[in-house]
């Protein structure tokens, strides 16, 4: 009986997949919420009018750090609690942050 050595030669397609990492926001000179319009032919040459139309329109949350908020979460609810708005839709009362049924 003779052996018989076999070999196996199995070839696998690798394909290497390139993930983008370019940092799209490192050539603006101001932040994603003040930017007027994203679109491409209006980055470098018109920035500075979108920049002036933008500044009175947008708040930037940047220009302040988050820990300086003015009121801290138990003023605002004792605030609202105290606070009976008469802005009623239907039966329900409107809040800018809660939507309620009416006593």
């Amino acid at each position: 009986m003779q052996r018989v050595r076999a070999a196996c030669v199995v070839a696998v397609g690798v394909r290497h997949l390139k993930v983008r990492q370019e940092n799209f926001f490192r050539n603006e000179a101001v932040s994603h919420a003040r930017r007027g319009s994203w679109a491409p032919q209006t980055t470098a040459k018109k920035q500075g009018a979108f920049v002036r139309f933008a500044r009175s329109n947008f708040y930037d949350k940047e220009d302040t750090p988050a820990d300086l908020e003015p009121f801290c979460e138990e003023q605002v609810e004792a605030h609202r609690n105290g606070y009976t708005p008469d802005v009623y839709i239907y039966k329900y009362t409107v809040t800018p942050t809660h939507f309620s049924l009416r006593p």
